[in-house]
């Protein structure tokens, strides 16, 4: 939980309006999934549920060795298991309650329960109609 909340916090010292720039949401799935995406980028761990189009493996070194192009088979993979998640999630963080639970946080003593309370009471459900919603086509911003 405390790397959620260093994230959050660090998107929040960096923004302005987090609402208007980024987007968190969540599935109770029993998945794992550490991929992110961030403008138009990929960003993933060693962890997936794919198989390459040989049916090998695709494996920790893979993502540390490759440079996912965008027309690739494993940056397909990728965007597919992201989008399929991204779609079936149907919550997602508030900004300006996370901003109210995260003061919560660091300013009382509390334990892993409360912690984890302070965090759901930031969760919202997203309305049906917009859960299903595909994830945008970002164009990168110019460095």
């Amino acid at each position: 939980m405390s790397n959620y909340i260093k994230v959050f916090d660090s998107i929040l010292f960096g923004s302005s309006s987090p609402e208007d720039h980024c987007e968190v949401r969540f599935c109770d799935k029993p998945l794992f999934n550490d991929t992110y995406r961030v403008d138009a980028d990929f960003i993933t761990g060693p962890y997936m549920h794919n198989r390459d189009k040989h049916n090998k493996k695709i494996s920790a070194q893979d993502f540390f060795t490759y440079e996912l192009k965008r027309a690739s088979d494993l940056h397909r993979l990728v965007e597919e298991e992201f989008s399929a998640l991204w779609e079936e999630s149907d919550n997602k963080l508030d900004w300006k309650k996370y901003r109210e639970s995260s003061e919560k946080i660091k300013s009382l003593d509390l334990n892993d329960a409360a912690i984890q309370d302070l965090m759901r009471e930031a969760i919202v459900k997203i309305p049906e109609m917009q859960t299903g919603d595909m994830v945008s086509q970002v164009v990168p911003a110019k460095p």
